[in-house]
């Protein structure tokens, strides 16, 4: 069975310190007022003109994620008479899609969410409205986020969109199996070397058919994590060849190879039996794994499925540098938009009001903004904190580096990486030297044609 799996800088200082909160009466409700000053449109306020203003609004999700959506924009219009907000949503596998298709002819929304994976792409076809002057103004009011949670919506040194939620991979693991093998739970901050001793540790400890952790080897957030802990990245920043060498790949495929051999992970053949599952029905969601490398948003999720509780650490890293790579999904705004200043109004309110947020429940992750976060820790459930708190602490990590935008082509070069390493090599299929080869082959034709 064939597996798929379908910023560089921070901020200027100028833009940091211009980015200061304006005004009370926005923040009592939950919302930093934006600044009326200069914002680089030449569109009318909503409040000076008798014409109703139209802004059409994207983003994916199931019914539940809709009916919240669509309560949050009920909220605003609500709140901003003469604005009418035009909702336009789809599953995750049709979005971008049907994003793409729009942009080609400059037809897409005026607001709509992008994700690491997409946004060079998109930034590349000059689809996307540069965001710094709006940050400047106090238009988007950022002045209080940290680093790491506006730099996934960057660019090339630019700002291209506002992260909304934020959620990270971790280690989740089974507190009760660790209590059955009488081992201590990992610490926080954990070497790579580390991480395979404790495995092993675990696997004298506990019975055969109970595997200690899921294969992660291929987890594009798994080793994009250990490259950034090396020093290194996932792409160049110029998005035209790999940010890694031949050396590092092989590394980071021989800790896992050592670990199925050693009998901590299962077979390639086992692994393919689950992966895509439903939560229920994978390894760690039946009870028959003691960790996972999976979202902290999904701490919940899991919780109601196994025996005992639930937690999450942090990714083992190579060296001192953490490598935890931040997965935002972040607005932007359509450049060829007619409202730009009440789609950025929007945004900022969609960011960084809490009343919205509480009722959005973050159910695309944590948010960006801490006084929205604090509001939704406090009406939390146990688990949910868990989430939260590591979503936090990675925020609140200097250490951490810039998320950097996928290159151009990534959803081709990771298929090409499991497909040329992952699957040969952990069914030794192909020795390990010959698929990493092979994948730099393909990956470098991939990436050299990027502008």
């Amino acid at each position: 069975m064939k597996l798929k799996k379908v910023m560089s800088v921070l901020l200027a200082a100028s833009i940091a310190l211009g980015a200061t909160a304006c005004g009370s009466s926005g923040k009592a409700s939950g919302t930093k007022a934006p600044d009326a000053g200069n914002t680089g449109a030449e569109n009318t306020a909503a409040g000076s003109t008798a014409e109703p203003i139209e802004i059409r609004m994207s983003w994916w999700g199931g019914d539940s994620r809709n009916e919240r959506m669509n309560q949050v924009l009920d909220l605003y219009e609500s709140q901003h008479p003469g604005i009418t907000v035009t909702r336009e949503y789809t599953g995750w596998s049709d979005y971008f899609i049907k994003y793409s298709t729009q942009a080609s002819s400059g037809t897409q929304p005026d607001v709509s969410p992008m994700v690491m994976q997409s946004i060079q792409e998109y930034v590349n076809k000059g689809v996307l409205l540069p965001l710094d002057e709006y940050v400047t103004s106090g238009a988007l009011d950022l002045s209080d986020w940290s680093n790491a949670a506006v730099s996934p919506g960057m660019v090339n040194g630019k700002l291209y969109a506002v992260v909304y939620a934020i959620t990270s991979q971790g280690v989740v693991y089974n507190t009760k199996l660790l209590e059955q093998a009488g081992v201590e739970e990992p610490k926080e901050n954990w070497t790579v070397a580390e991480f395979v001793a404790y495995c092993k540790e675990l696997r004298e400890k506990l019975p055969k058919d109970i595997w200690i952790v899921e294969d992660a080897a291929y987890s594009d957030h798994a080793i994009e994590s250990f490259m950034r802990s090396k020093g290194k990245t996932l792409y160049a920043e110029d998005g035209k060849s790999l940010g890694f060498d031949k050396e590092d790949l092989a590394e980071w495929f021989s800790m896992w190879d050592d670990l199925r051999k050693s009998g901590c992970v299962p077979s390639a053949a086992i692994t393919a039996e689950v992966y895509g599952a439903p939560y229920e029905q994978t390894m760690f969601g039946s009870n028959k794994s003691v960790m996972v490398f999976q979202n902290a948003n999904l701490i919940p999720t899991f919780q109601a499925l196994v025996d005992g509780e639930v937690k999450i650490t942090r990714e083992p890293r190579y060296s001192d540098i953490p490598g935890e790579f931040m997965q935002p999904t972040a607005f932007a705004v359509n450049p060829k938009s007619k409202h730009i200043k009440e789609s950025i109004e929007l945004i900022n309110w969609l960011v960084n009001d809490v009343d919205g947020n509480l009722i959005f429940k973050a159910d695309y992750g944590t948010p960006g903004d801490p006084d929205v976060l604090q509001a939704i820790k406090d009406q939390a459930t146990e688990e949910q904190k868990k989430n939260y708190g590591f979503v936090e602490v990675l925020l609140n990590d200097d250490k951490l580096p810039s998320n950097n935008a996928r290159a151009e082509g990534s959803s081709s070069v990771l298929d090409v990486l499991l497909r040329s390493v992952y699957e040969d090599i952990s069914s030794e299929s192909t020795n390990m030297a010959s698929g990493i080869d092979k994948f730099f082959n393909e990956a470098s034709a991939i990436l050299s044609k990027n502008p």
